[in-house]
C-alpha cells in the first residue's frame, strides 16, 4: 500500500499515511482538524537486492531471481512445517 505525506494547515505537524491512491484523507490524524491536511510532495524509494553484473545476459538474471525465489519460498514452506 503506498504511503503519502501530509502536512496539517492547522498543527503544521507533517504525518505519513497509508492508504491507496483513489482514497482521499482530509482529517489530521494528529490534532483531528477536519479537512485540514494537504498533500506534501516527497521522494519515492526503490529497493534491490543486488547490483545486476555486467556480464550478464539477458534472460541469466531472470533465471537468477526466479531459482532464488523458489529457494526462498520452500524454506519458508519448511517453516511453516515446523511450527506445527
Amino acid at each position: 500500500m503506498p504511503r503519502y505525506s501530509y502536512r496539517c494547515d492547522i498543527c503544521e505537524e507533517v504525518s505519513v499515511l497509508f492508504h491507496l491512491a483513489d482514497e482521499t484523507v482530509a482529517d489530521c490524524p494528529l490534532c483531528e482538524g477536519t479537512g485540514a491536511l494537504t498533500k506534501v510532495l516527497s521522494k519515492f524509494s526503490t529497493a534491490s537486492k543486488k547490483k545486476i553484473p555486467s556480464s550478464a545476459t539477458p534472460g541469466s538474471v531472470t533465471e537468477e531471481f526466479i531459482q532464488e525465489a523458489r529457494q526462498d519460498l520452500k524454506s519458508h514452506k519448511d517453516g511453516l512445517k515446523d511450527k506445527r
